[in-house]
């Protein structure tokens, strides 16, 4: 029988490029609680899903659900995204997922627009924009 902090090193050492992502970026959660918060909107109306006419119905509802909480938990603001999303997508390939894989929230490629933006931010936007008028 090993003693428990040898498995708890070995597990650390296994892990380390895991462990490293924690204290490289801060927005990293150390838990799951905020997904599990996101998603338990989902789960109170799973019972409205009794009413979709389809199985195929509710998997698009799904997964439609699952592109918005990872868009605002990437910083995007849900509307510029979607906006932007089905202005550019109508040109593509529907059928080749790596084209549409560059549409995905976590992607560089997402124009800054479609971030999040606080009232005040908003405002110094505005501001400047009437100072260089």
């Amino acid at each position: 029988m090993k003693p428990k902090f040898l498995e708890a090193i070995k597990y650390i050492l296994n892990g380390e490029e895991g462990f490293k992502a924690f204290i490289k970026n801060p927005r990293v959660e150390l838990t799951n609680n905020g997904a599990e918060r996101d998603f338990r909107k989902w789960v109170v109306n799973r019972t409205r899903s009794r009413f979709y006419v389809s199985t195929r119905g509710a998997e698009a509802a799904s997964k439609l659900y699952s592109l918005m909480m990872t868009a605002k938990n990437n910083g995007y603001n849900v509307y510029s995204y979607f906006d932007y999303l089905f202005d550019k997508i109508r040109y593509e390939d529907l059928n080749n997922q790596e084209t549409l894989k560059k549409y995905l929230p976590y992607k560089k490629q997402i124009p800054e627009y479609c971030k999040m933006q606080t009232v005040k931010e908003i405002r110094t936007r505005i501001k400047a924009l009437e100072d260089n008028q």
